[in-house]
């Protein structure tokens, strides 16, 4: 293999790695953004659906209440 061929295929492979990088990074930050919202909005559901089967209506209406109000 000649030189030219070297360094052409060394910018293809620096190439592709810097690609592979930004899709990592730019994956890890969308989970990063998205990923947490709907387990917390999820958390005060399961929380406001306990508080009502145990009969606590007063803390349900509490948690219930601003989720309504951001229409969840």
């Amino acid at each position: 293999m000649d030189l030219y061929h070297s360094i052409l295929l060394n910018f293809e492979n620096r190439k592709f790695y810097y690609a592979m990088k930004f899709t990592g990074i730019l994956f890890s930050f969308l989970i990063f953004l998205f990923g947490g919202y709907d387990i917390s909005r999820g958390s005060e559901l399961q929380r406001a659906a306990a508080a009502y089967k145990e009969g606590d209506y007063d803390s349900a209406l509490k948690i219930f209440m601003p989720l309504a109000e951001k229409k969840i």
